[in-house]
């Protein structure tokens, strides 16, 4: 398995397969479509939020893959549904290009970083903060409530967020993981563990506005972060956002990479 020593080549495929994965995990899901195409996966969750519906991989047999954008342009436009293009590291060469040449705007830059989980840092005890597993729907509804704050929604998003959510399998030997920190009794924090081949990478790692400042992202983070490696794991990872990578970099993780995220401008 690797490990924070590994070639950091092997470290960003190993973070961009491990994206694959937990895409494919969704192919399930009684909600969502999923599509492989010449070189390219589609998940439609049937959420109208941009960031939970999206264009993968890229990769092809030949070094030109406008077929393959014109047919996830046709795809969505037919749903009328938002999505972004997820361009990562092991991609077409040409992809980037290709999108913008089809109408397509780079929007938002994701850092993609690891952690070395047999370094964790250790972290004051905060007696109002509990984590623990979600294990049963009212724990779920709490969890999906709070990592809502994740992505863009409105009151028709948010409601179909929370319908695709509650088919979120939570069985103790499932892929994902999902945890739940709580301020005093009340809900206050969200993350996700998905278990990859070689990496535990974290998702909805989420503080609800009136908890902040408070520790809680800190602690849920690490809460994640020591159940992966009781798991067996030597690797944390995760996309960062802008907000969110100074607190990732204070518990050890490293930038290695980019996820650099694509929508399509329609005039």
């Amino acid at each position: 398995m690797l490990n924070i020593h590994s070639p950091k080549e092997e470290l960003v495929q190993a973070m961009d397969v491990c994206l694959l994965e937990s895409v494919y995990s969704e192919k399930d899901h009684p909600g969502q479509e999923f599509i492989e195409h010449d070189g390219i996966v589609i998940l439609n969750t049937g959420i109208h939020s941009g960031d939970m519906n999206g264009v993968f991989k890229g990769h092809t047999h030949s070094d030109d893959i406008v077929e393959s954008v014109e047919y996830a342009i046709r795809y969505f436009m037919k749903k009328q549904i938002p999505y972004y293009w997820w361009v990562g590291k092991y991609r077409n060469s040409n992809l980037q290009t290709i999108l913008e040449d089809a109408g397509y705007e780079h929007v938002a830059d994701l850092p993609v970083m690891v952690a070395d989980l047999e370094t964790i840092p250790k972290v004051e005890k905060i007696p109002e903060i509990k984590c623990k597993t979600v294990t049963n729907k009212k724990e779920l509804e709490d969890w999906i409530k709070i990592s809502a704050q994740c992505i863009e929604t409105d009151e028709r998003s948010g409601k179909e967020y929370m319908d695709y959510c509650l088919d979120y399998d939570i069985k103790e030997n499932s892929k994902q993981v999902l945890h739940i920190a709580y301020w005093d009794g009340v809900p206050a924090a969200s993350c996700l563990t998905f278990k990859g081949t070689d990496v535990a990478t974290l998702y909805f790692i989420a503080t609800l506005p009136e908890f902040r400042n408070r520790g809680l992202g800190r602690t849920i983070t690490l809460h994640a972060m020591r159940q992966a490696k009781d798991a067996g794991y030597l690797l944390a990872g995760l996309q960062a956002t802008s907000q969110g990578i100074s607190l990732y970099e204070n518990l050890g993780f490293t930038t290695i990479s980019n996820e650099y995220i694509y929508a399509l401008v329609i005039e």
